[in-house]
Order: structure tokens, then C-alpha cells, then sequence
């Protein structure tokens, strides 16, 4: 059973998230909060798997109670659940400790798969986050260790279909051309855009 606690100061996206997870019979909702404050004194009294997180809240915003409980509670892992669709968002969610960024826009299906995703260990980004966070950071020299960590991730995530699998290891070793080749840069993030696609289709087929 996957427990499930849900951060947002909207009713309405309490209720609705809700109401997805309970569909689910490996779900369990275990409480609500409506902000950061609240989700960190719940998190300590009912310990849940994954915490569905939104960033602008009041008293705490979602990103500071992020940072602070992956600081204090590493087997519990937090989705930032946003509107929020930019750049600088996506960079601090990931630096707090994150596993997941999707958004409130997000279909049923694919959060669920997300919280079955980042609980199983793997890291999970909506659809073209995953890009734009890998062209950002491949830019800047000091940032290759990260790329090839989340090359890694998912990498692994998708080690179980020896072809993907091979794929992914092949663009871990195109990592260090990045930054001389432009070109080489548009191919990679197209190539990833597919298996990024490819990954939430495999889990959706194995699902279903």
C-alpha cells in the first residue's frame, strides 16, 4: 500500500486529487494539508511514502517544507505539483530534493503513474521537463555530474527493456560533446524527448 499525504491550500485540488488515489487500491490517502507547516507535522506523525506537494502556500510554500523534509524524513518522497511552469520553478524543486515535478494539468492516469514511479526510486518529470532541464544544465560545465545522474536514473529506470536500456547508455557517453556541438545538443534532446515518452508507455502498458 502506498501511503499518500496531499499539500495544497485549494479545496479543490485536495478533493480532486482525492478522489484520482482512491480509484487506486494500492492507495492510501492518509491525510491533507493546506500548507507546509501542516504537511511537515504530518508527515512526522503518519510517516506516508509520498507527499503530493503545491509551492505557493501560505504560512510555509511548498518548496521550503520540501527541503526540510527530505532533510528529516529521506525514505519519504515529495512530487511538486504546480501551475508554475518555469524554469527557475522546475531548478528549486529539484535542489530541495524533489523525486517529481508534474503539473496540475497532469491527467489522471499519468499521476498515478508518477506516484507509482517515484515511489518504485525513479525520478519523474512532466512531459518536456525532462528536456529543458538537461539543455539547461548541460550548458554549464559544472553541471555535468548532474546530467549524468539523471541519464542514470532513468537509465535505469528503463534497464528492464535491453534495447532502451542500451540506448540510454549510449547517450551517457555524448554527454562531454554537448557543449561543442550544437547540433549534436538538438539531437540529444529530441532523442530523449521519445524516451521520455517510451518510459511512461512501458509502465502504462505493465499497468494496465
Amino acid at each position: 500500500m502506498i501511503k499518500i499525504l496531499i499539500v495544497d491550500d485549494l479545496v479543490t485540488s485536495q478533493k480532486v486529487l482525492t478522489s484520482f488515489f482512491e480509484l487506486e487500491s494500492d492507495f492510501d490517502v492518509i491525510g491533507v494539508a493546506n500548507n507546509g507547516k501542516e504537511a511537515i507535522q504530518q508527515v512526522e506523525q503518519y510517516k506516508p511514502d509520498i507527499v503530493i506537494m503545491d509551492i505557493n502556500m501560505p504560512v510555509m510554500d511548498g518548496l521550503t517544507a520540501t527541503r526540510i523534509l527530505t532533510e528529516k524524513f529521506r525514505e519519504t518522497k515529495t512530487i511538486i505539483f504546480s501551475s508554475y511552469d518555469d524554469d527557475d520553478s522546475l531548478s528549486n524543486a529539484i535542489e530541495t530534493g524533489a523525486k517529481g515535478y508534474v503539473f496540475k494539468t497532469t491527467p489522471p492516469k499519468e499521476m498515478v503513474t508518477a506516484v507509482r514511479s517515484v515511489y518504485q526510486g525513479y525520478f519523474q518529470l512532466g512531459p518536456g521537463l525532462l528536456e529543458r532541464y538537461l539543455y539547461r544544465f548541460s550548458v554549464h560545465s559544472s553541471a555535468s555530474k548532474e546530467i549524468h545522474s539523471k541519464l542514470a536514473e532513468i537509465g535505469y529506470e528503463m534497464d528492464k527493456n535491453n534495447h532502451l536500456g542500451f540506448t540510454v547508455n549510449r547517450l551517457r557517453g555524448e554527454i562531454e560533446k554537448l557543449k561543442k556541438n550544437a547540433n549534436l545538443m538538438r539531437s540529444l534532446i529530441i532523442m530523449l524527448s521519445v524516451l521520455n515518452g517510451l518510459v511512461l508507455l512501458i509502465m502504462l502498458i505493465f499497468q494496465t
